[in-house]
């Protein structure tokens, strides 16, 4: 993950939205003083998400292709929250 952020970060496509690449250099900051991919990826999947829908002119390529990477983990960790809720393991306060 570190390597994709990495990449996303240094396209050069990236330099014509500077509002994405400060989400994207936030995330590696996050990513490399936590090494947590549980917390960075769930965050930063919303965040390009919610930044598309405000403006998808001139959207990286690659951003788009690590949101679809980000999506694969965050539905992974949905199902296995969900499966818990289902065995009884999480319990609602």
């Amino acid at each position: 993950m570190l390597q994709k952020l990495e990449d996303t970060y240094n396209n050069p496509d990236m330099e014509k939205r500077p509002d994405l690449k400060k989400i994207i250099q936030t995330a590696l900051k996050e990513f490399q003083q936590t090494e947590n991919v549980d917390q960075v990826v769930p965050k930063l999947f919303r965040q390009i998400a919610n930044n598309y829908i405000e403006d998808p002119k001139n959207f990286p390529e690659s951003l788009i292709e690590l949101y679809y990477q980000c999506r694969m983990l965050v539905v992974k960790y949905d199902g296995v929250e969900w499966s818990d809720v289902q065995a009884g393991l999480t319990w609602f306060e």
